[in-house]
């Protein structure tokens, strides 16, 4: 949680309620601020939560009074405080002594206030400071916790907002489960998306249908995901890779060894893609964490419900592959059988089996001293083929023969046949064979490819010029790639020589020749020197898109340019990235455009937009995806459950569950029936149907392919 400045805090020594004495200030988020309190009359010492909305309340001189900073937010004001009011009313309800209880309500000073339970100790988020929690300590915490969630789904409600900085942990390793809040209301001071119905979320720990504001989706399903992301930032001390189509094709899930492979396929499990693959119950988490002795625990690989590049992904759905050679007993393995009779007489029988083998060898041996003939001496030479690229002429063409596929670039695509990823070229020959774990696509001539849970770089011929070393790396941009090593960022050019140190927590690539970096929680940006040219003074950033990049400062966010200058700001309003001369604009949860000079060009009618690419964006009205050009003319009406950019004239589209692409006059192009397509590059797309993939042309020609076994 994020601190607050002084004229926002109560005064210590104040008494509210006529019992309550603020002794000190805790902690604030985006919707309220959190008190030591002293109740007057009892002694007790409790905790007292204020409603403040952070950019949108400010104290009158009295230094007690709430007052709302612009009329204009009034009524959200008034919608806000009531929801407050109805989690303290919830939570109130709620007994179980692992879920913080609310033991009053009032009103004061044009706010709402209630008071709970002070919990000694410390939240998770701080104890993994110190380092990630050993697979015990982590286990404690997740079997209170499931005690807790229980009690909550139970009522009907969910938290969907679990995360280590609302979990709490005294000396004892008694666990509390805090902030029901956020499910209800947005918070300001974390990475969140807005959208028409006011849901926030935190990056990382949130699924797809949270992420994009699928409200009659949401479920304790919802809540279980972010109990696997909890549990992979408890045991390895990194922050869950963030659900979005962005970004989360490219996460890397990287456990350290001591994590045993039955905790990371709970993981795998509960991070599911698929809300309904995930488990539905507390009892169904509890069977998966405790398997029964013979249940063997396989990873699935479900049709995402999110757009991705299936080759991008190190998914939580497919555990990575272990040595088979391990000997180490399963828990619950049945003690040995006694040897049958045939087991016994096994030795004397293939002793036989031997002998007979060894006599027909002697007599092989001999006919081959024969002495051949003419004909036999004189075989034409024999001409040396190339095994990499030699064509197949054997076996039938298919339409799908991949198990997973990515898009072409630099002339190759990544492939997955037979549980390996390979490159092929658009002869449907290897280029580079299949070896890897897991690869990326190609960019500026270079390819990530994994190696269990290691990443490196190979060229176009397949040769690995940067080693496979690093923990995560990322597509290569003006001629640099972002690599992980040891926690931390750095970045390393073509040669493999490191332009800027492995020290930074996070980072986004080079841009516009600048790349945002994170360093104690705060964002600056670097240059391909490797030095620091715009301050770490920012609670977020992006990279920077045709000259200016988005950053977020005291709960307010900016464009800034390349000095670091702020080019276009709006008090309260929540910006989208810049592109094609136009920014969205999201004020009272209604979305618009507007010019760097901020003049609106789109006034804000649109509950969420988009990015402008190729002059269309995505805009969504009434829970549904359509397009506008820069005049704000719908051009595509929104009938689509999800979207992406335009690229090539085309576009990618959802209906009913199913992947097509539409062109810009809304015309359907390549038939909205595939589980997934990629964007058109190089003059093909991938598609994904029944679990096997292929690729089409700008026609839908699916294109005959076969494969050298």
């Amino acid at each position: 949680m994020s601190q607050i400045n002084q004229s926002q805090m109560l005064p210590i020594g104040v008494i509210l309620g006529g019992r309550y004495r603020i002794e000190r200030y805790l902690a604030s988020g985006g919707f309220g601020n959190t008190y030591e309190v002293l109740h007057t009359h009892l002694g007790q010492r409790l905790a007292l939560k204020e409603f403040f909305m952070m950019g949108v309340n400010h104290r009158a001189p009295d230094h007690l009074t709430v007052r709302v900073s612009n009329e204009a937010n009034t009524t959200g004001f008034s919608i806000q405080m009531e929801k407050f009011q109805r989690e303290a009313q919830r939570l109130s309800q709620l007994h179980h002594p692992n879920i913080v209880h609310v033991t009053d309500l009032f009103d004061a000073n044009g706010t709402s206030y209630y008071v709970m339970d002070l919990i000694q100790g410390e939240a998770l988020s701080a104890r993994l400071r110190r380092g990630p929690l050993s697979e015990n300590e982590a286990r404690n915490v997740l079997t209170q916790l499931l005690g807790a969630l229980e009690t909550v789904h139970a009522e009907g409600l969910t938290h969907l907002d679990i995360k280590p900085d609302n979990i709490m942990v005294d000396r004892s390793g008694h666990v509390t489960l805090i902030d029901f809040g956020a499910s209800k209301q947005m918070s300001l001071n974390q990475r969140t998306s807005m959208s028409m119905s006011g849901m926030a979320y935190t990056p990382g720990y949130a699924p797809y249908e949270q992420v994009a504001q699928m409200t009659d989706k949401l479920g304790p399903w919802t809540d279980f995901f972010a109990v696997g992301a909890t549990m992979y930032h408890l045991l390895t001390g990194n922050r869950p890779p963030e659900v979005e189509p962005s970004t989360y094709s490219k996460a890397v899930f990287a456990f350290p060894p001591q994590v045993s492979m039955p905790m990371r396929q709970f993981i795998f499990s509960m991070m599911n893609p698929d809300r309904l693959s995930r488990p539905q119950t507390v009892s169904k988490v509890r069977l998966l964490l405790n398997p029964a002795p013979d249940t063997v625990v396989k990873p699935t690989n479900p049709t995402r419900s999110y757009p991705q590049n299936p080759t991008q992904t190190y998914s939580p759905d497919t555990p990575r592959k272990t040595n088979s050679s391990s000997s180490a007993k399963r828990p619950g393995t049945p003690a040995p059988r006694k040897k049958s009779a045939f087991a016994k007489a096994f030795p004397f029988i293939a002793a036989f089996v031997i002998g007979g083998l060894i006599l027909a060898g002697v007599i092989l041996l001999n006919n081959s001293k024969k002495k051949p003939s003419d004909a036999e001496t004189k075989k034409p030479p024999v001409e040396k083929k190339d095994p990499v690229k030699e064509r197949d002429d054997s076996g039938d063409y298919s339409e799908a023969p991949f198990d997973n596929c990515g898009s072409f670039h630099d002339g190759l695509a990544p492939v997955q046949i037979n549980g390996k990823f390979g490159f092929v070229n658009k002869d449907w020959q290897w280029a580079v064979k299949p070896k890897y774990d897991r690869v990326y696509e190609f960019s500026e001539g270079m390819a990530i490819v994994m190696i269990g849970d290691k990443a490196g770089f190979i060229d176009k011929e397949g040769s690995e010029v940067i080693p496979v070393i690093f923990e995560d790396c990322d597509f290569f941009h003006e001629g640099l790639a972002k690599v992980r090593l040891k926690g931390k960022v750095g970045f390393v050019n073509q040669d493999g020589k490191r332009i800027a140190a492995c020290k930074y927590d996070r980072a986004w690539d080079f841009s516009g020749g600048l790349a945002a970096v994170m360093l104690d929680d705060k964002w600056g940006y670097i240059n391909k020197e490797g030095e620091e040219v715009i301050p770490f003074i920012f609670d977020d950033a992006d990279d920077f898109q045709d000259g200016y990049a988005r950053v977020k400062k005291d709960g307010e966010w900016a464009l800034i340019d390349r000095s670091g200058e702020v080019v276009l700001s709006e008090t309260g309003a929540y910006l989208c990235e810049y592109s094609e001369g136009l920014v969205g604009i999201g004020i009272n949860d209604k979305f618009g455009f507007v010019d760097i000079d901020g003049m609106v060009t789109v006034r804000m009618q649109y509950d969420f937009c988009g990015q402008f690419k190729d002059g269309c964006a995505a805009v969504k009205i009434n829970d549904k995806w359509g397009f506008i050009d820069k005049e704000g003319d719908l051009i595509i009406p929104a009938q689509y459950e999800d979207v992406e950019n335009f690229e090539g004239g085309l576009a990618r589209v959802k209906r009913n569950g199913k992947w097509g692409m539409v062109d810009k006059d809304g015309e359907v192009v390549i038939p909205i029936e595939f589980d997934d397509v990629g964007p058109f590059s190089e003059g093909l797309a991938y598609f994904k149907l029944d679990g096997k993939c292929g690729y089409f042309d700008k026609q839908g020609n699916k294109q005959k392919i076969k494969i050298k076994k």
